[in-house]
């Protein structure tokens, strides 16, 4: 079902709201949707029993096939999963049992896996993964291996190194790198259109954190808009034309629109009242066409740069999580962890508590396939991937 309400311009904004509901989507089938816990109406206290470890879990199934099984420990969480030279696929994983984590790398071609525990022997991974326009695989952050305290005066940066093939640290002109942290874990970190990182990071956890841009061709670390103290929460976007957004919620004015080309930034967006920013709750992501979305919210459509398109999502009752512990959690719909697109324009989010949900805006339509985490990627090839319960499934959209 989907019901297109009405549009309306006001303060020169134009906005569409949006009712969906689960429908079984279009070829190819990503298995049987999950049936939601309550149509139209929120769940009161005590009409749902209580989240329990035999409820039934949902893995993917129609179309979806196992490619691979990871090696090892099923992992504890998959984090960074990212194709890289059409027949690569990297991610993090954690493992409580052996206490540590891995950086894997799977080959698509010949089914082999590599693991990786160490930069350059010291017992660190990084915390996230991101693939530069160059095809350079960058590491940000560090997640001590070591049952000992391992030093966090090493960089945050590192770059695998295809000739010996290992992670190696990246170290800037003033060596900032090897004071500074993440507050949030992964890391927030995007790469432009020229391959420079984008970090929002501090030099200490009791010091507010900054924007950060990092030049891997000349090895130069630059604050930008240091008067703003950023909380080290939130999300961080860049456009295609370089744009940086940045969603803080502790900031009074939630967003920053920076422009690194001039060193101008915007943060007067709360006067859109209509965009109902303060209640903006997703991170943000830019889809392949453009749009700046905000979580499970809705999008800005910048068509009209100067008159952009606010459309709100009002969310399917498939949003609703099975995790009911009291009154207050039962009235909230759950916000996305990760969200991707993938070429056929389907929008994927991910729930670390209410699995994984796929969006076709072109139908209106939602479909919830599976209880399980995991961040989703799509190949060169037009194959979607996913990994639970220590295995990969592939989709393919051809």
């Amino acid at each position: 079902m989907k019901i297109r309400i009405f549009q309306l311009f006001s303060i020169g904004i134009f906005f569409t709201f949006w009712i969906s509901g689960c429908q079984n989507s279009p070829s190819p089938s990503i298995g049987p949707c999950i049936t939601p816990l309550s149509n139209l109406l929120f769940p009161v206290h005590k009409i749902f029993p209580p989240r329990t470890e035999s409820t039934n879990e949902v893995f993917p199934s129609g179309n979806w096939q196992i490619e691979a099984t990871l090696p090892g420990t099923i992992p504890d969480h998959i984090d960074s999963l990212l194709s890289r030279k059409n027949n690569e696929i990297w991610m993090i994983v954690e493992l409580s049992v052996e206490k540590k984590s891995l950086v894997y790398r799977y080959r698509t071609d010949t089914h082999h896996w590599t693991s990786y525990a160490s930069i350059e022997g010291v017992p660190i991974i990084p915390e996230t993964l991101v693939v530069t326009p160059d095809g350079n695989l960058w590491g940000i952050g560090r997640i001590n291996n070591s049952q000992e305290i391992v030093s966090s005066t090493w960089p945050l940066i590192s770059r695998f190194d295809e000739a010996t093939d290992q992670f190696r640290f990246v170290y800037d002109e003033g060596k900032s790198l090897q004071t500074f942290y993440a507050h949030r874990s992964p890391p927030m970190v995007q790469s432009d259109n020229s391959g420079n990182l984008w970090l929002i990071i501090n030099q200490g956890f009791t010091k507010p954190s900054s924007l950060y841009s990092f030049n891997p061709k000349t090895a130069e670390l630059t604050q930008h808009l240091p008067e703003i103290k950023l909380s080290g929460y939130g999300s961080l976007a860049i456009s295609a034309n370089n744009d940086i957004w940045i969603f803080d919620p502790n900031l009074e004015t939630k967003i920053i629109q920076f422009h690194p080309s001039t060193g101008a930034y915007r943060d007067n967006f709360l006067s859109h009242s209509d965009w109902h920013i303060e209640n903006w709750n997703g991170d943000l992501y830019y889809d392949n066409s453009g749009k700046l979305w905000s979580g499970i919210d809705g999008w800005l459509d910048f068509t009209n740069p100067v008159v952009p398109v606010w459309h709100r999502i009002i969310p399917s009752a498939i949003l609703i999580s099975p995790d009911y512990y009291d009154v207050e959690d039962q009235s909230i719909w759950t916000h996305p962890s990760y969200i991707y697109q993938s070429s056929n324009g389907w929008y994927w989010f991910s729930f670390p508590n209410n699995g994984i949900m796929r969006l076709d805006t072109q139908t209106g339509s939602w479909c919830k396939f599976t209880t399980q985490y995991s961040p989703v990627v799509e190949d060169s090839q037009k194959n979607i991937r996913i990994v639970m319960e220590g295995k990969i499934y592939l989709l393919s959209l051809n």
